[in-house]
């Protein structure tokens, strides 16, 4: 059977644009060997596939073999010595030793080489935007507000034209009518006929101030709405480049910690191994078993913030609970509840299974091959300067232009209120038609015909125009002094941001080299214990000291990545062609 190494499925986001998959590229730590979507993840400091097995070794007996046992523990082996001699092997199966655990190789600087090496085919930054565009829902509530907001621009202008009203009305009438007559009698007469009238008017503002500050009101809000609209657009990249840097950084987490796991659960059996045979002391293995312990629980913690990562960027690509994503995350080996996968190649037969065995070698040093650091090339900054994107933001920041926009909107209300006070003169036409209209037209038929001028002058309104209008003129300049604020705030971010790109490239620098001063330190610190001259805890302090280099180094070029995309948004650059030149930066 074969052997089993640490390692995550594929994670798939949706079944739209192609299907485009989101690996979790998590099988990083996959031990000395595993495959990834048919692609063989290496083992070893070399990468390279294993070959066959050694039989396993008799227990040593002379202190050579006890300083090789010594040895195997520092650098993360199992020592054959403890493992019971195991059957022949089975025609096309992989000979393994039953006690030497192929994760045992698998020293944390291999682990942290192949995790370089496992981000092929996944989901892009690029490709995720289209997704958010058409399934956000914020953004699609964006979209609605503005569509509503766009109507004002035909509303606006309706009050300029002209208003055609008609009307129709029949009615029939009875009673009685009585009329005073001579030396004080009355006449009466029954009355029962019907009456009926219609018009038609036509009403065209000539000089009406109130109509066209409506219309230059109803324009400016349309105008709000564009820009509300762009705002949004501009929010969710953000929040989308947010979500996705936290999701990578939360998979690159749990591959570092479970590498790290890895290491230290290979080491324990190794310092175990030695101790069951008088060859190391109880205090080591106890401090990697309590180091193990803590690097267990980190593990749990980070797959749970891997999980909520994961759903929060779900939640803006409008991925549901249904989709693969979920399902295949969560799928794994039966056999094996830890999730371990398999170092057999989908589809591969145990024969054609490459073994796992010359890894061992591999491990004695650190990988120092260009592979093992992978080269960070962001695009250039351009422009280099930080007034020049200051500039840009003033000109064509997106929160800024919404802001503006309601400056315009409070100005139109404040002629709005003024207008009040005008007087208004409209040109009126008018055709009616009346049959029996009323008792004095009883049995007549009339016909008229109106065309004229209506002067409408306001004297007084109980002092409603004028406070009206004095809160308009208040509102506006609360909307002056929100923009102003808006464009201090915009700017002071411009400012962070260029500070952390051009920051974060030295820090970045900086730590390349302590992640290579690490690989370089722990190296030493296995040949020292190899040796005998060196402790447990000194090697268990370079691992530390490697992984949160190396997690640092992430988070760096994470951090780096985002505050070059909350810059460029910032500066009102096209989004998608800054999530095509981000998206493409490896890590």
């Amino acid at each position: 059977m074969a052997g089993w190494g640490w390692g995550w499925g594929w994670i798939r986001l949706g079944r739209g644009a192609g299907a485009l998959a989101l690996a979790a590229s998590l099988a990083a730590c996959a031990g000395p060997g595993a495959w990834l979507e048919g692609t063989w993840l290496g083992g070893g400091s070399d990468g390279g596939a294993p070959a066959a097995a050694p039989a396993p070794a008799a227990p040593p007996s002379d202190p050579a073999s006890a300083a090789s046992a010594r040895a195997a523990a520092g650098s993360g082996s199992v020592p054959a010595e403890s493992a019971a001699a195991s059957g022949p092997s089975e025609p096309g199966s992989v000979a393994l030793q039953p006690v030497h655990d192929p994760r045992a190789d698998a020293t944390l600087a291999d682990a942290l080489d192949r995790l370089d090496a496992a981000r092929a085919r996944s989901l892009t930054l690029a490709q995720a935007w289209p997704l958010a565009l058409a399934r956000d829902p914020a953004y699609q509530a964006a979209i609605s507000a503005r569509l509503a907001f766009g109507t004002f621009r035909d509303q606006g202008l309706a009050l300029l034209l002209p208003q055609v009203q008609a009307g129709y009305s029949r009615s029939r009438i009875n009673g009685l009518r009585r009329q005073p007559w001579l030396f004080g009698r009355t006449i009466e007469s029954v009355l029962e006929y019907d009456s009926t009238s219609a018009y038609v008017q036509l009403q065209q503002p000539l000089l009406d101030a109130g109509r066209y500050a409506s219309y230059r009101w109803a324009n400016a809000r349309a105008d709000q709405g564009d820009a509300d609209w762009a705002a949004a657009r501009s929010d969710l990249a953000l929040r989308l480049s947010k979500a996705w840097f936290q999701l990578l950084a939360a998979q690159s987490t749990v591959a570092l910690r479970e590498g790290l796991a890895d290491s230290l659960e290979a080491q324990a059996a190794g310092q175990q191994a030695l101790f069951a045979h008088s060859e190391g002391s109880i205090t080591d293995a106890r401090q990697i078993q309590a180091r193990l312990a803590n690097a267990r629980a980190d593990v749990i913690g980070a797959r749970a913030d891997l999980d909520v990562a994961q759903r929060a960027l779900q939640a803006i690509i409008g991925v549901t609970d249904r989709s693969p994503v979920l399902s295949i995350a969560q799928d794994r080996t039966p056999a094996d509840p830890a999730g371990r996968a398999s170092t057999e190649a989908p589809g591969q037969t145990p024969a054609e299974a490459p073994d796992l065995a010359a890894a061992a070698a591999a491990a004695e040093a650190p990988d120092q091959t260009p592979a093992a650091m992978p080269v960070f090339a962001p695009p250039l900054l351009e422009p280099a300067r930080l007034v020049d994107w200051l500039d840009q933001a003033r000109a064509r920041n997106t929160q800024i232009d919404a802001d503006q926009a309601k400056v315009r909107v409070a100005e139109a209300d404040v002629w709005r209120a003024a207008s009040r006070h005008a007087p208004t003169l409209n040109l009126v036409a008018a055709w009616a038609k009346a049959d029996s209209e009323n008792l004095s037209t009883l049995s007549q038929r009339t016909n008229t015909y109106v065309l004229g001028l209506q002067l409408n002058v306001p004297i007084f309104s109980g002092g409603y125009d004028s406070a009206l209008h004095a809160q308009t003129r208040d509102q506006a300049r609360q909307a002056a002094h929100t923009l102003d604020a808006t464009v201090e705030r915009t700017l002071v971010e411009v400012t962070r941001q260029y500070s952390n790109v051009t920051g974060g490239e030295e820090r970045i620098r900086a730590l390349e080299s302590a992640v290579r001063a690490g690989r370089s330190s722990l190296a030493a610190a296995r040949k020292v214990y190899r040796h005998g001259l060196g402790s447990i805890l000194d090697l268990l302090r370079k691992q530390d000291y490697l992984f949160q280099a190396r997690a640092q180094l992430i988070q760096a070029r994470l951090d780096y990545l985002q505050a070059r995309v909350a810059l460029e948004v910032a500066a009102g650059r096209d989004l998608a062609e800054v999530f095509e030149r981000i998206g493409a930066v490896g890590l």
